[in-house]
């Protein structure tokens, strides 16, 4: 999906059109040449996972998935600096090349079209690095994050839910939600405090472990910084922060479940 460049409505008309759309998702540059958009090449880590996974699976082929990852993720934590400049000087080389490639893409495109493959190429990027992380976190074994009041009362209701689409059921929850007393929201709050404090235990512990591991690097961001000051510098969830996390999390579930990435057990 392209990216809308507010208050740009003539560069939308120009990304949005089926000549636009084919030249850059088809990655054609022009009529008088096959040259194609590069893809971004895997950074030292993925390409470690993506070498050893493998190996690992035929040794281990009852292991799951997501285990095999962890161990994959701590294996490469655990290498020596000279035991990863292999893949870190192969990283290098691969990024050089795909900069000189994008570069001989680029010169072929229009102006406004450098500006819609930008704005794309941006939202893209973004996207890209959050998901790598997320799934290096996975790796790591980092606890699942604590749930608010909203998501439980969800949970518990969306099979009986009025409506036969996920969208539907979405819909009738939010508004029922709405509907609570205070006394009535109680039962949720409680379960949201309590899976807080489930996760403040959880994330303590693997902090330490992660440190002990030599990780550092991998345990703060902005958003963990946030966190951890708005809840830890009274010792427990403040019912204004659970207020806040409900409406952030009847937003989030609403998207989820509108495209299907979010089951009721969750």
């Amino acid at each position: 999906m392209f990216v809308l460049i507010q208050g740009s409505r003539s560069l939308w008309r120009l990304i949005s059109s089926p000549s636009t759309i084919t030249r850059l998702a088809s990655s054609e540059c022009n009529e008088s040449s096959s040259m194609k958009m590069p893809k971004r090449p895997l950074s030292a880590f993925f390409s470690f996972m993506k070498e050893q996974r493998s190996t690992l699976q035929h040794q281990t082929p009852d292991l799951k998935i997501t285990e095999i990852s962890k161990q994959l993720a701590s294996s490469w934590h655990a290498l020596s600096d000279n035991e990863k400049l292999p893949y870190l000087k192969r990283a290098h080389q691969d990024f050089a090349t795909f900069k000189e490639q994008k570069q001989r893409f680029l010169s072929s495109l229009s102006t406004e079209e450098k500006s819609a493959l930008q704005s794309f190429s941006n939202a893209k990027m973004m996207k890209n690095l959050s998901r790598q992380r997320k799934a290096e976190l996975t790796a790591l074994g980092v606890p699942k994050r604590f749930r608010n009041a909203y998501i439980f009362f969800f949970s518990e209701n969306f099979e009986t839910a009025q409506g036969v689409l996920p969208q539907n059921k979405t819909l009738h929850l939010a508004s029922e939600w709405k509907r609570l007393t205070s006394m009535e929201r109680q039962k949720y709050q409680k379960l949201a405090e309590k899976d807080f404090t489930r996760y403040q235990q959880e994330r303590s512990a693997w902090e330490e472990q992660m440190l002990a591991k030599g990780h550092q690097a991998i345990l703060k961001t902005p958003r963990d910084k946030k966190t951890t000051r708005s809840f830890t510098q009274t010792g427990k969830t403040s019912r204004k922060t659970i207020s806040t996390a409900q409406e952030k999390g009847k937003s989030s579930v609403n998207e989820q479940m509108a495209t299907g990435k979010l089951s009721k057990e969750e």
